[in-house]
């Protein structure tokens, strides 16, 4: 665009008519205020004339480019300016009394680079590092009388012209003679110990300080915290007494953020003198943990998505004694035995007496067979309490928390197939597959069993394929505490329709590199007429017809082996009753006289002839074995013949 009028112009730059003027006749550009290279670097101006204004050449105006030059027009600019600072007279030489910065506006170097010094007389008492800022006491302060120092610090840059500006540091110096240790003023001891609970208000007495030899006048005494203190949590003070004493000014001390602190103390006098070493003291400050933390559950993603700080758990009808149901989870930022949990059931009208709870992990078990467990007795909801600081009768915190489960019914069941895949491989996706269900359906969704894929052959028998994995799972209604029966819409629509199997199919594909062969019911809802299944899935409503024709054929098999008995035992007894008796034989014994050759003591040895004879007819109708006759002699060589 171009202004009408000779000499007007325009300009890409900011507000370009405040900055510059032209001469309308000569064409001069002059500045109307000043610039400012950090402001702009460069401005743009596009000049034309009146008598160009109906041509439409290009070249009827011209652009006129300014270029800013830097020039050093900023002074240093102290950014912090210490207040008055207050130091003994014992101070040795190169004690840091303080540090200084200030910073340069302009923007480029040599005219943004500060340096600094100490201007007058203070110079001789304390120096300063002219890059860092840092004063530091040059000389002996007991060498000198004065009591109050003024330190002029300038702070100027490297440009050309120089610019510089200046800060004044006021130093105040305690006169402060050393002594004997015996004789001056100071702390009695100089290493403390002392503990404080973690929950101390501000202005807590941590620890007292004895001093002795103190002055007249408790005002000439001061005591300050020189060391340790970078949090602000500690101050140091004069009592009516004259000693010193650490406080807490703030609460904020944290057990398991800091279990200790080591705090310096240094004593200051306004008159008199202070004994050598005895200037400073040390105190250990250990923090005590005491219970100020309550448990609380923790429900992880993505299982604790959708129930709304509930937990939910299912017993499948197959399940024995002993099977876990659930994990409880809950953590207490104390730490040692305040942090320790123990987990309990509340009174919950004797329902709870179907389960078990370990007291340390959280795990709940089934502890009866569920064919005890009736719709009376279920324990739908009941409540669990996560106590800390376990074995005290105080000073302990516990949180409940509402706990559901019911078990899971044929019409609640699905059952996710995943083809081509183990359960092992499974079972590391578990908790993504959860995901992907939640997210799919907008409820909370709880996987009861990751098992071995089973189906029907053409006979109706349940055949398992270990290649493959069934996925059971169920679905959760956390708004009215209940699990969904498998007809539910939302879970029709968001399962069951071909676009819901293809979509979950595609991401089980993509994000898992699974495949999943189909979403159904399980096997005893999808059979068809006239197939009977195993044992292992028949249903409710069958067992009792089952245990009936069981019963019915162990009857029958009694009686058939009872009147096969009898008849046996008849027929025996009359054989038995018509056959001669037994015949039994005396046995003999003949005496003999040993040898004098084997013992010079003669003695008499009895050798036993036994013999029994054998009755084929027992043999045959008693279906005994018989005895065969047969003899042995025994003589002193211990032969056997």
């Amino acid at each position: 665009m171009v202004f009408r009028g000779r000499g007007e112009y325009e300009t890409k730059t900011s507000r370009p008519v405040e900055k510059f003027t032209i001469d309308p006749l000569t064409g001069t550009i002059r500045t109307k205020e000043g610039l400012d290279f950090e402001e702009n670097e460069q401005h743009v101006l596009i000049i034309g004339t009146r008598e160009n204004e109906a041509i439409s050449d290009a070249g009827a105006t011209t652009k006129v480019l300014i270029y800013v030059q830097d020039r050093n027009d900023n002074a240093p600019v102290f950014v912090n300016i210490p207040r008055p600072i207050r130091l003994p007279s014992t101070v040795p030489v190169g004690h840091v009394v303080s540090t200084v910065e200030a910073k340069d506006a302009d923007s480029y170097a040599p005219a943004n680079i500060v340096r600094y010094e100490i201007l007058g007389s203070s110079k001789q008492v304390f120096s300063i590092d002219e890059i860092r800022g840092v004063i530091q006491v040059a000389e002996d302060l007991n060498k000198r009388q004065e009591r109050e120092y003024v330190i002029e610090v300038r702070a100027y840059d490297m440009g050309d012209p120089q610019m510089s500006s200046t800060a004044s540091i006021a130093v105040i110096v305690d006169r402060i003679g050393t002594v004997s240790p015996e004789a001056g003023t100071g702390f009695a001891e100089t290493i403390h110990s002392a503990s404080i609970l973690e929950d101390a208000e501000a202005n807590t007495l941590i620890r007292t300080l004895v001093i002795t030899n103190k002055p007249p006048e408790v005002s000439q005494i001061s005591c300050e915290v020189i060391e340790g203190n970078s949090e602000g949590l500690f101050y140091a003070k004069t009592n009516f007494e004259g000693n010193c004493e650490l406080r807490l000014s703030r609460p904020g001390l944290d057990h398991e953020q800091k279990i200790a602190y080591t705090v310096i103390i240094r004593l200051s006098t306004s008159f008199g003198l202070v004994g050598r070493g005895k200037t400073t003291a040390r105190i250990d400050v250990f923090v005590v943990d005491v219970n100020d933390n309550a448990p609380v559950f923790v429900f992880p993603l993505p299982e604790g998505k959708y129930t709304y700080g509930k937990y939910w758990g299912a017993i499948l009808p197959n399940w024995r004694p002993g099977a876990q149901i659930m994990t409880l989870t809950a953590r207490d930022e104390d730490s040692g035995k305040f942090g320790e949990i123990n987990y309990y059931l509340g009174n919950n009208d004797g329902k709870t007496n179907l389960l078990d709870l370990d007291s340390k992990s959280g795990i709940i078990s089934l502890k009866t067979s569920i064919g005890n467990i009736t719709a009376d007795s279920l324990p739908s909801r009941f409540n669990v309490y996560a106590r800390d600081n376990p074995g005290s009768s105080m000073g302990f915190h516990e949180t409940p928390i509402t706990v559901y489960i019911g078990v899971l019914q044929n019409h609640q069941e699905i059952v996710m197939i995943i083809r081509g895949s183990r359960k092992e491989r499974v079972e590391k996706d578990k908790e993504r597959i959860l995901e992907i269900l939640q997210t799919r359906l907008g409820l909370a969704v709880r996987i009861a069993a990751i098992k071995e894929h089973e189906f029907l052959d053409d006979s109706g028998t349940v055949m398992k394929n270990s290649e493959s994995t069934d996925i059971i799972f169920y679905c959760i209604d956390s708004d009215f505490d209940r699990i969904l029966p498998r007809e539910n819409p939302q879970i029709v629509n968001g399962l069951f329709s071909d676009t819901a199997r293809t979509q979950i199919s595609n991401y089980i594909a993509t994000y898992l590199s699974l495949e999943m062969q189909d979403i159904r019911g399980p096997l005893d809802s999808t059979q068809t007429s006239g197939h009977s299944l195993s044992a292992s899935i028949i249903g409710w409503n069958g067992l009792p017809l089952a245990l009936v024709a069981l019963c019915a054929v162990v009857i029958l098999t009694g009686l058939f082996s009872s009147v096969y008995v009898c008849c046996n035992w008849s027929k025996y007894k009359k054989k038995r009753d018509h056959r001669p008796p037994p015949v039994y034989f005396v046995p003999t014994f003949t005496g003999v006289t040993t040898s004098s050759e084997f013992n010079p003591k003669p003695y008499e040895v009895q050798v036993m002839e036994m013999s029994v004879n054998s009755d084929d007819s027992d043999r045959s109708d008693d279906l005994q074995p018989g005895l065969v006759a047969h003899r042995q002699f025994i003589s002193k060589r211990r032969s056997l013949y």
